[in-house]
């Protein structure tokens, strides 16, 4: 039992109910009541459960509402209307701090390599204005006569050109309807094997 009750109260608290069927009452002195830690937030939840069972009684839903927000509120407690926010206090990064950007390596698929995909593995460092400039002054890069002979030979003969060979990773169709059939075949062997044996007993 919980009880809320200003400073200074004198009395007694009398306490009655039933156990086993025999009536049962006790009287504590007002007196001997003390501060305790915890005491407030046992008679909030207590307090927030009485309102709760008033609004099923038929009460104003709002002033539930309300009467509920007020003592969660005044405690620090979770209810229906209230709940708890964690707030991290530490700054991560000064809102001042620059922001940089930086290429981050990743990780290939299984069975690829750069030189399938088509490129260089990135480097994450950038290039220096030296450097982009000797680029530019040197112009794109020669192509590899070996891919332009393939890519001839496709234009006269029209032979694909393969540029990369991907892992085939992909379920083997045919294999899989061949089986299939054969299943198909075998059971409809052994339905007629068992409707044979049944005409003939």
């Amino acid at each position: 039992v919980a009880a809320r009750l200003p400073a200074g109260s004198q009395g007694a608290a009398r306490i009655a109910g039933a156990t086993g069927g025999t009536a049962w009452e006790r009287e504590a002195p007002l007196t001997i009541a003390r501060d305790a830690g915890g005491v407030a937030a046992l008679w909030a939840r207590s307090k927030i459960a009485e309102l709760e069972r008033e609004r099923y009684r038929g009460a104003d839903p709002q002033a539930i509402r309300d009467g509920i927000l007020e003592v969660a509120l005044a405690h620090g407690l979770v209810s229906d209307y209230t709940s708890l926010v964690a707030v991290d206090s530490v700054v991560a990064r000064p809102p001042a701090a620059p922001l940089e950007t930086e290429a981050v390596a990743v990780n290939m698929p299984a069975g690829v390599t750069m030189s399938m995909a088509g490129g260089a593995p990135a480097t994450p460092s950038q290039p220096t204005p030296e450097q982009r400039d000797a680029a530019v002054d040197a112009g794109p890069p020669a192509p590899d006569p070996a891919s332009l002979a393939a890519i001839r030979a496709m234009a006269t003969t029209g032979t694909p050109f393969v540029v990369a060979r991907l892992p085939g990773t992909a379920t083997p169709a045919q294999l899989n309807l061949i089986f299939g059939a054969a299943c198909l075949v075998l059971a409809a062997l052994l339905l007629w094997l068992a409707r044979r044996r049944g005409g003939l007993s």
